[in-house]
């Protein structure tokens, strides 16, 4: 294994920084050598000494601790092997403090001063993007397009260069405690980083301005309108998770193509302003379900028809307007797509329609569409045949990608994701039935404990896609997902629900004991927070990213981290391994068949699912088995016309076998229709058409020849037994 002092060499000479700005690694690990043999007393645990007591002595009635002359400080005789004397000062460990100190605000300052010079790079963009807007020299697009990318890229070095620190500092501080157990400092100088300005200042505006710097020389690639008006176009949704040090690189790549819509449209255009441009905004979901779970578990193993209910608002604070949204679960293999209602209505009604009492035809602030009275009603029906509650909610930055001259790929990408219990039995009190405030809450007030929260490590990436079966996946998006995780259908609600409520969930997800989500050692993982309060997202990660935000929280909410217990590995052959081993994507394709997938089910134009060739599978079977009991039915009928009974008449042996011909043709008819519909079914699923999957003539005509035959047999028996009366 590669030291990392090699590899933090090897990312400064590739690095365009000079190579003296990064962490002096070799010279602090050499210190820590030296410190290795030095030797402190261990820190004093009473509260108080006194001065008149006789030093403790060891078995041979000897002190335990004596002053040597020679070597200037206090030693074990003890110990072997003896200290040298030149390391055993505290004044050699006070140096590596002071050279820590020093290399952190050297790495500060250097950081900043070239977040700075990107930031004046892109301010000099802009004013040259309006110059030439406003006169009638058109300026060159390609080099104004390249000094764009290469201000991106400059950006990305940065962050390249603090995530190659931040490893340094972190490998040190590890091997430092570990070295001198008596004189940790790891976790001091852990808080100490958080002070850092690449720690605590958000550096999304540059996305913000390169992305408009992008659709300025893209006229046709300008915003969409604001994010939070979903279409009802999307066929496929695809779900990844996003690596902090991979989160920036990501979001420039997106912002390249599709460009970034912010909250409440463009936002200032100013260049005192412009700094202040967030890519991200505050969402906060408050999902509902029975008590037993049920809408979890129907979600979870995609029942069709299974349902999932929230309550969503935008914007930090307290929430001005809701939306209610309801999903449907639609098997996309049965021609089916999954259907997504929404109605939006004051907070101030929320109670009322959890108590399934809410009106909305007297509602101040909602005018409803026919469609919208619709969903209301059924909503309400649902709350209250199934005693629906809120469960959990999830908080997020989103930021968003769109497009205004299309919808055919939009994107976005949810940072700091934190989950909370909302089950009145986990919080102690029914946020319905008390509350601080003069209107009654859906959601908690009080700050949740750290084993009512989860925080998600990764952030999320979600692919829309509104293709049309013809249409290839845009060249562009196979190289930003390549590195990406993809996570078969992936739910923040599942997942909120199989972490807070382990005991009440009776299957969990496949991802749940994903070695990625696993407790990592502490000198990889994320940074720990030194202020409950305060969330920093995927910055808090040992490769730190310059663009989430630090997370400004509304009354009543806390972050925490909630490990939950291990659990013995399910076994999974799901859509993930298969996109494990997939190799690089090919073009035209998301991922690995099986691999992608999210909420929505239609999948991406020409993706084949392996549920598709099971579900044929399956209706082969069906046919089948249908089959076999009409075969058994026959051999019944042929044993009993070979049986040596004497009381049994030729002719009675004679129908039987007729009985028996029958009904084994029949069951051979059926096989043969059986397998024929199932190999021309394969071979379309093969070669990705869309027939028309259903075959109402085969039924009805193979239905049709087994009554003609059983009910010719019956028709003889009858006649025969109306003979024997007559006789």
């Amino acid at each position: 294994m590669v030291a990392y002092g090699e590899e933090l060499a090897a990312a400064a000479r590739a690095s365009p920084f000079d190579a003296a700005a990064y962490l002096d690694y070799e010279s602090l690990k050499s210190m820590l050598y030296e410190l290795e043999k030095l030797h402190l007393r261990p820190p004093v645990t009473e509260n108080a000494q006194s001065l008149t007591v006789a030093p403790a002595t060891n078995a041979a009635a000897m002190p335990m601790v004596m002053r040597n002359p020679s070597m200037g400080e206090d030693f074990d005789p003890d110990a072997t092997p003896p200290k040298p004397p030149h390391a055993t000062t505290i004044r050699d460990h006070e140096a590596f403090l002071r050279k820590i100190d020093a290399e952190l605000k050297k790495m500060d300052r250097f950081a900043h001063e070239k977040v700075v010079d990107v930031r004046r790079e892109v301010r000099a963009l802009e004013q040259l993007a309006a110059a030439a807007g406003e006169s009638d020299a058109a300026p060159d697009a390609d080099a104004l397009a390249a000094r764009v990318a290469a201000c991106g890229e400059k950006f990305l070095d940065v962050e390249r260069y603090v995530n190659a620190n931040v490893t340094g500092v972190r490998k040190l501080l590890k091997k430092h405690d570990k070295v001198l157990p008596e004189r940790p400092c790891a976790a001091f100088y852990t808080a100490r980083m958080h002070d850092m300005r690449w720690v605590r200042h958000d550096y999304s505006d540059v996305v913000v301005r390169l992305s408009r710097l992008h659709a300025a020389l893209s006229p046709s690639a300008s915003s969409g309108d604001t994010w939070e008006n979903d279409d009802d176009t999307v066929k496929a949704t695809t779900k990844y998770w996003v690596p902090p040090d991979k989160l920036s690189s990501v979001k420039l790549a997106l912002s390249r193509h599709l460009p970034v819509v912010l909250e409440g449209g463009v936002g200032p255009k100013s260049p005192e302003k412009a700094s202040s441009v967030k890519d991200s905004q505050l969402v906060t979901s408050v999902y509902l379900d029975s008590p037993s779970l049920e809408l979890y578990h129907g979600r979870l193993a995609k029942q069709p028809g299974a349902v999932a209910l929230r309550i969503r608002w935008y914007g930090a604070g307290e929430p001005r307007r809701v939306w209610i949204e309801r999903k449907t679960h639609r098997d996309a293999w049965a021609g089916d797509e999954s259907v997504k209602d929404r109605f939006a209505m004051s907070p101030d009604d929320v109670p009322l329609l959890l108590k399934a009492a809410y009106d909305p035809t007297k509602a101040a602030r909602a005018e409803y569409t026919l469609k919208e009275l619709r969903v209301v009603d059924e909503v309400q029906r649902l709350i209250s045949t199934k005693k629906l509650v809120p469960t959990v909610r999830s908080i997020c930055d989103r930021a968003a990608f769109k497009r205004a001259d299309t919808t055919a790929v939009r994107a976005a990408i949810d940072t700091n994701l934190t989950l909370i219990t909302e089950v009145p039995s986990r919080v102690g009190d029914d946020p319905l039935a008390a509350s601080t405030s003069m209107t009654p809450r859906w959601f908690r007030e009080k700050v949740a404990p750290s084993d009512q929260t989860a925080t998600f490590p990764y952030a999320v990436l979600e692919l829309k896609l509104a293709l049309d079966d013809a249409d290839d996946l845009p060249d562009w998006v196979g190289p930003i997902v390549e590195p990406l995780i993809p996570v078969h259908k992936f739910s923040k609600y599942i997942h909120g629900c199989a972490a807070l409520l382990p005991d009440e969930v009776q299957a969990a997800p496949y991802w749940i004991d994903d070695p990625a989500l696993k407790p990592k050692d502490r000198a990889e993982a994320p940074l720990d927070r030194v202020d409950s309060t305060r969330n920093w997202g995927n910055k808090t990660e040992g490769a730190a990213a310059l663009v989430p935000v630090p997370r400004t929280w509304h009354a009543g909410e806390s972050p925490g981290m909630h490990r939950i217990a291990s659990r013995a590995p399910p076994e999974r052959v799901g859509c993930l391994e298969i996109a494990q081993g997939a190799g690089p994507l090919r073009p035209g394709r998301l991922c690995e068949p099986g691999s992608c997938g999210g909420t929505e089910e239609a999948p991406a134009a020409g993706l084949v699912l392996p549920k598709d060739f099971m579900a044929n599978e399956r209706t082969f079977i069906h046919w089948i088995h249908a089959a076999c009991i009409l075969v058994s039915f026959g051999s019944t009928a042929f044993a009993f016309a070979d049986s040596g009974r004497r009381y049994i008449s030729a002719a009675a042996r004679a129908r039987a076998s007729c009985y028996g011909a029958v009904l084994c043709v029949g069951s051979v008819v059926l096989t043969v229709y059986a397998l024929l519909v199932y190999r021309w079914r394969a071979r379309h699923i093969r070669a990705k058409d869309k027939p028309d999957w259903g075959s109402p003539e085969g039924p009805l005509l193979v239905a049709s020849i087994v009554i003609f035959l059983l009910a010719s047999v019956w028709l003889a028996e009858v006649r025969v037994w109306l003979f024997e009366e007559e006789a």
